[in-house]
């Protein structure tokens, strides 16, 4: 291993600086990745007391460091040519029923400051994990924001694990979403298909991908039921971008996610989050709490009333402020709060393992609804040109 090692390094340029990272992925009970880049060619290392792993020469590295343990504090290092960085600590994901905390925040684009403040102060809650419910950059194809979103969240992505759900935004200019799994070394398949699922202690993460229509929903959704079939001791959390339900500028999906609303009742799940709408919302419906977490940096939304029958009658709480949520899990015991960057509460939720109540929402179809979520900016335009030509038509021919 020592002359393997040192022989890569041997054939490192003279001068290689890190551009982006180190940011921390994967993490599961025996290992971790580290993620990074660098602006020449270059093998490079990432060490850890009794441990190393070496990257083939390159200008994107994503080093998989294992046989590690469970539940335990590594502090690691990496090494590029003539650039080496302290790079952070990293807890290992624990194996049963552990006490841990972990963050959500969605829709970081477009705001660096607040961004940053929100970033801060969900660092000082020394969490575990956290999940971004989408949009990272204003452009997915725009190759320059996203190493930018990796340096401006540094502090933060360097020691805990970023689990994303893929945005709208980051199909923009970019449909196959080539940047989103460039960036992100996602588990289960998780780079190919945008959807994904991963367990922490007892806890169940299940992100979807709510950008796919046709077909591919109809895959996703299969394989979601097979997911939340699957035995598991503890909490169910799931994660997506655009909400199923909400009362903010774009209003809920749920006529496009009534099939996934239907497996959220069956199974149980304690906590749906997602982003989209820039605003802190809880929703309910039948024993199923919904979070939007949009309030990351991006401009806010106010709250809207022309939303469906369903969004009105699931919704409890809407802040349009900028936030992220902290939730602690303790067995059975799930607390969220959900925070503004000055620390102070927005409110704080006790998600307790509510019995479901058949008939007690309305229905989610799609009379009433807004313009489905999904449809591109071309269409909304196109829609228009066609309301305005059709109003000047009857007045010309008057």
């Amino acid at each position: 291993m020592r002359a393997v090692l040192i022989s890569l390094l041997l054939v490192a340029p003279a001068r290689a600086a890190i551009t982006v990272g180190p940011y921390v992925q994967d993490v599961r009970p025996d290992g971790f990745t580290i993620a990074f880049e660098t602006d020449a060619p270059v093998a490079a290392t990432v060490s850890l007391p009794g441990h190393d792993a070496v990257t083939a020469p390159g200008t994107r590295h994503e080093a998989r460091v294992e046989h590690l343990a469970p539940s335990t504090r590594y502090h690691y290092r990496v090494r590029a040519g003539d650039a080496e960085l302290d790079g952070g600590d990293v807890i290992t994901a624990p194996e049963g029923p552990h006490p841990f905390t972990f963050v959500v925040l969605g829709d970081t684009r477009d705001g660096p400051e607040t961004e940053q403040a929100v970033i801060k102060a969900a660092l000082a809650e020394s969490p575990e994990l956290a999940l971004h419910a989408g949009d990272f950059v204003p452009i997915g194809g725009d190759a320059a924001a996203w190493p930018a979103f990796f340096n401006a969240e540094r502090t933060l992505l360097a020691g805990v694990p970023l689990y994303p759900a893929a945005g709208n935004h980051e199909l923009y200019q970019d449909a196959e979403g080539a940047n989103f799994r460039r960036w992100f070394v996602l588990p289960e398949g998780g780079r190919d298909a945008r959807h994904y699922s991963f367990r922490w202690g007892a806890a169940r993460f299940v992100v979807l991908d709510a950008n796919a229509t046709g077909a591919a929903h109809a895959d996703e959704t299969r394989w979601l039921e097979r997911t939340l079939a699957e035995k598991n001791p503890g909490p169910t959390f799931v994660l997506m971008h655009q909400p199923a339900l909400s009362m903010g500028g774009h209003c809920g999906a749920g006529s496009d996610d009534a099939d996934w609303v239907a497996l959220f009742e069956r199974f149980r799940v304690r906590a749906v989050f997602a982003g989209h709408d820039h605003a802190y919302q809880r929703l309910e419906r039948n024993g199923v709490r919904y979070f939007v977490s949009g309030g990351g940096g991006a401009r806010l939304y106010d709250q809207r009333d022309s939303c469906p029958a369903y969004d009105h009658a699931a919704h409890r709480v809407y802040a349009a402020e900028h936030h992220y949520l902290r939730v602690r899990v303790s067995g059975d015991r799930v607390e969220l709060a959900a925070l503004r960057p000055s620390g102070s509460a927005i409110e704080t939720v006790l998600l307790d393992d509510l019995p479901l109540v058949a008939g007690a929402a309305p229905p989610l179809d799609v009379a009433g609804s807004p313009l489905p979520r999904r449809w591109p900016l071309a269409a909304f335009t196109i829609l228009i040109v066609a309301v305005l030509g059709g109003i000047l038509r009857r007045r010309w021919s008057r």
